[in-house]
């Protein structure tokens, strides 16, 4: 669905949705920060990119999209001693 300038009384009242619901977008981007021709180009990108996913089964959907699995268990993260200041207990 492209809506472009609608009045949030009649998105309400003619697709019976909230327009503040962030799961009805797919992509926001805001053009007074960004020039027109690379939010055409974000776009574009967009539409590309989903319409790959349309194909794909439920569980190969996501952010991880693409990822390969991790080959074992993930261990625990810990950040370098000079940000925490402590030694690494052994």
């Amino acid at each position: 669905m492209c809506l472009f300038f609608v009045e949030q009384s009649g998105f309400q009242t003619v697709l019976h949705r909230d327009p503040d619901d962030p799961m009805l977008y797919n992509l926001v981007i805001n053009t007074g920060v960004l020039s027109l021709d690379l939010a055409v180009d974000l776009i574009c990108l967009a539409l590309e990119n989903k319409a790959k996913a349309l194909s794909l089964p439920q569980d190969e959907l996501g952010p991880a999209r693409g990822l390969v699995r991790y080959p074992g268990q993930p261990a625990d993260i810990r950040p370098p001693e000079h940000l925490t200041g402590t030694q690494p207990s052994s």
